[in-house]
């Protein structure tokens, strides 16, 4: 007789709640909408515990499409309580936590995703992200190249390595990526006009402060890019690495920025196939990377590409290493 009633009461309760539910909702139509129903259910379900980790789930993908996103974490964080080996569940509290700039969290979330699935795109980009965010460099390095390898041209993870970059004061690297990019998406010239202003800004004035024996550039396409700048010139250009190329540069460009050179001569060079008329000259004075250097023997024509060879990258050290199969240069000055 006593269970019979408590059962009872425990029906009313469930009731009342349900009703009471229902009545505290109603206002809610204009904000969950066709979602309304649902929410409705998920508050009753919440209220007895009885909501599993796909009603969780579930809630959260609908507050994301209401961009309600204190709900959304919400029930991701229920979710990932409820069943914390779903990969889907995992991936999305991690996303999650690093959007809200729990990284420590989303880091520790990440590496368990890890032991039960591979990593989409999203997620490298989210973990290198946090990564990054508690300075542990290398390791977010290494994760946005893994995601930037998967999709070369999303633009969105590569502005992400480039600012983790610019954060741990690796510039030459952030703009080696930038060289790559305003080649083979060459709409990122405008897109990142002002980023790539910023990067070099940063670099200069890093410079101004501290004498670098070392830079690293990175080799997302076809060819490295490093920093040069011109005695005089007030800005700085991406030169293409090529060690077994002639040093070439835009003769147009050195004549509308007053750059000094010494004309020692016309003469021809072949450039994609075909063979040009140039000019070869002597630079007395450039920045390239780290390092002044002084009488660099160059070929300059119209519309020629800037490229650091022979005469340049002869009088620099190069270590090759690699990191998510991605080949990274340390380039240092040569020994005299």
């Amino acid at each position: 007789m006593y269970k019979k009633k408590n059962k009872s009461k425990g029906s009313l309760v469930k009731l009342g709640l349900f009703l009471g539910a229902v009545a505290a909702s109603g206002y809610g139509f204009h904000e969950w909408g066709s979602n309304l129903v649902q929410r409705i259910s998920y508050n009753v379900k919440s209220s007895v515990k009885l909501n599993t980790a796909q009603d969780e789930f579930s809630m959260a993908v609908t507050c994301h499409k209401l961009n309600k996103l204190g709900c959304k974490f919400s029930a991701l964080s229920n979710a990932y309580n409820k069943d914390s080996k779903n990969p889907i569940i995992v991936g999305e509290y991690g996303i999650a936590l690093t959007e809200a700039n729990q990284h420590d969290k989303a880091i520790l979330v990440f590496n368990k995703l890890q032991s039960i699935t591979d990593l989409s795109l999203r997620h490298k980009a989210s973990f290198a992200k946090s990564l990054g965010e508690k300075e542990y460099y290398n390791d977010s390095k290494e994760w946005y190249y893994k995601a930037m390898r998967e999709q070369p041209d999303n633009l969105k993870v590569a502005e992400g390595m480039i600012e983790m970059l610019r954060k741990s004061n690796q510039f030459p690297e952030a703009l080696s990526i930038i060289g790559n990019y305003n080649l083979s998406v060459p709409r990122t010239q405008k897109v990142w006009e002002r980023l790539s202003m910023d990067v070099k800004n940063d670099f200069k004035a890093f410079q101004a402060k501290y004498a670098l024996k070392e830079i690293t550039v990175s080799k997302i396409g076809n060819h490295f890019f490093a920093p040069g700048v011109f005695a005089n010139a007030m800005d700085m250009q991406l030169f293409i690495v090529n060690e077994d190329s002639y040093t070439t540069v835009d003769i147009d460009y050195l004549n509308n920025m007053g750059i000094q050179f010494i004309n020692k001569g016309e003469t021809k060079i072949t450039a994609g196939g075909s063979e040009i008329e140039a000019i070869k000259i002597i630079i007395p004075e450039m920045t390239f990377g780290a390092w002044q250097l002084k009488n660099v023997e160059a070929m300059a024509c119209k519309n020629c590409a800037f490229v650091a060879g022979k005469s340049i990258m002869s009088k620099l050290s190069m270590e090759k290493s690699l990191v998510a199969n991605t080949t990274i240069d340390l380039l240092s000055m040569k020994e005299k």
